[in-house]
């Protein structure tokens, strides 16, 4: 495993702090309907942070999840 300083981390290649997230917390949330915000500095983990939460959903089977970054075109 190896720092990645670059964009989304794959925790299977990358050393990071799993369970940012407090995935209680977001699925009552979820459960309630509310909305929420991920708000933090740059490069702090919260594109991993999500990934990772999405996949606990999926995993979870209540809910099926889908991360999709956003995407630019410039045509």
């Amino acid at each position: 495993k190896f720092f990645n300083t670059v964009g989304s981390i794959n925790p299977a290649d990358h050393y990071f702090l799993p369970r940012r997230l407090d995935w209680q917390l977001l699925s009552d949330f979820i459960d309630k309907k509310y909305y929420f915000l991920l708000h933090a500095p740059r490069q702090s983990g919260k594109t991993t942070a999500i990934i990772e939460f999405v996949r606990h959903l999926n995993e979870e089977g209540k809910y099926t999840a889908l991360y999709r970054p956003n995407i630019q075109n410039n045509d």
